[in-house]
């Protein structure tokens, strides 16, 4: 777990200074367009002065002038937006590839985690269960993005605020569930029926290939034989 910590820390620490430094570019920016729209803003004022006093000769000199001038900032304020623009989409894309960066080496300590455990006979403490149906969440299935869903009687994923020390502890009277009488661990599909006497079942136990995605509507062989 430290290694993917410090590895993650590692790759974050210089993103402070790069949303900084993207930030002052955009404000920048800002300032100049503040500035061609005051020089426009001038440039029509003097026409109109000229227009209210009847200089013909000198409202044709600055009529030109003006046009000139705006079309000359017109190109550079469109420059300058696009600019901002694409300044604000790499702003962005820095900070999602931080996001799927960190949520990948969660996943991969969840994954090493669930492994050790596994092999030493025990489970996966609830929190894992928990934050992986939170994260599965939008991508439909009925593993475990479906409990973090909904609240369902005798689910194995108990929701938690944080990670503390007791929860990676294994509890001598945890839980059990599926027909083999086990703990939560790995992929658990609930079945539909809401007066199922079991209700979680292990992927494996029932026939469902790890990692697939459930039918939408599932039924446990216990349920299928009493129907």
């Amino acid at each position: 777990m430290a290694s993917h910590i410090q590895a993650y820390v590692d790759n974050v620490s210089e993103l402070p200074e790069r949303l900084k430094n993207n930030f002052c570019e955009m404000k920048k920016m800002d300032e100049q367009a503040q500035e061609m729209q005051r020089k426009v803003e001038s440039a029509v004022g003097r026409m109109k002065e000229a227009a209210t006093a009847r200089q013909n000769s000198d409202l044709e000199e600055i009529r030109k002038d003006v046009e000139e001038g705006v079309e000359k900032d017109t190109l550079a304020l469109k420059k300058l937006c696009e600019d901002k623009v694409s300044l604000a989409v790499q702003t962005y894309d820095l900070v999602e590839s931080h996001i799927q960066r960190l949520d990948k080496d969660l996943l991969r300590f969840e994954n090493e985690l669930r492994e050790e455990l596994i092999a030493a006979g025990e489970s996966l403490p609830s929190y894992f269960l928990s934050q992986q149906g939170k994260n599965a969440g939008g991508k439909g299935g009925r593993k475990r993005s479906r409990v973090g869903k909904h609240e369902r009687k005798g689910t194995p994923l108990e929701q938690h605020d944080g990670l503390v020390e007791s929860e990676l502890l294994i509890d001598p009277n945890e839980p059990r569930y599926c027909s083999c009488n086990g703990v939560s661990y790995g992929d658990m599909v609930a079945c539909d029926n809401p007066d199922c006497p079991v209700e979680w079942y292990h992927f494996g136990c029932v026939g469902l290939a790890p990692g697939s995605d459930p039918p939408d509507t599932w039924f446990c062989p216990l349920c299928v034989q009493s129907t």
